[in-house]
């Protein structure tokens, strides 16, 4: 079975990326974020414990380095959407590709169950999809076999603060996910860019928000 939710692995993951890159730049940063990591728990108990709220729960498979849980806090996100404190950008479906987004398949309906629900995706920059399906995965089922046009609203990785998420540790994993994407492979060949990014990171200007 693989491991879940290990500090010390986490730990490992981040300095085996952190001697890949330009030690010049980036080891204040680096510093930051294993600080940070230190001073915030994780364990598998925080998903447990954030299931009874029904979050959106997202694995995260780090192969060797174990394998980890994101804890969305999806009713927090709705409520901040609805008053303007999150920012998303509405698309059509027809001006969307879905190919880039991840989303679970739901193996069941249910006759009283919303399908009106609005479906939300964030970043989550990869190989294989650039987003994540955090909410309305039953909405988006239903329209596709109904052939019924629809919004979808994606949401910045950045507009979404720690108290959208059930726990700290969740926040943090998800930040740097994509951060990390940003810096060291979309930006790969080009260290002015990467060392720009690391001063504008809210690891540095908000180090408390992660905390």
């Amino acid at each position: 079975m693989k491991t879940r939710m290990n500090k010390m692995l986490y730990l490992k993951y981040i300095n085996d990326i952190y001697q890949t890159t330009d030690k010049s730049y980036t080891t204040e940063y680096f510093d930051k974020i294993k600080y940070i990591i230190n001073k915030i728990p994780m364990s598998t108990l925080l998903t447990k414990t954030a299931i009874i709220s029904s979050p959106y729960t997202q694995e995260y498979d780090l192969g060797e380095y174990g394998l980890y849980y994101i804890d969305f806090k999806i009713k927090k996100i709705i409520d901040k959407l609805s008053t303007g404190e999150i920012k998303c950008k509405e698309y059509k479906n027809n001006n969307f590709d879905f190919k880039t987004v991840y989303h679970e398949f739901p193996d069941f309906y249910k006759k009283n169950y919303n399908y009106n629900s609005k479906i939300l995706i964030t970043d989550f920059f990869g190989i294989d999809f650039n987003y994540l399906m955090i909410d309305g995965n039953h909405t988006f089922e239903r329209k596709k076999a109904t052939k019924e046009s629809f919004l979808v609203y994606h949401i910045p990785y950045q507009e979404l603060s720690n108290d959208c998420f059930c726990n700290k540790i969740s926040y943090l994993i998800f930040y740097l996910h994509n951060e990390f994407w940003t810096i060291f492979q979309l930006n790969k060949n080009n260290k002015e860019v990467q060392s720009k990014l690391i001063q504008q990171s809210k690891i540095f200007l908000n180090t408390k928000s992660f905390i």
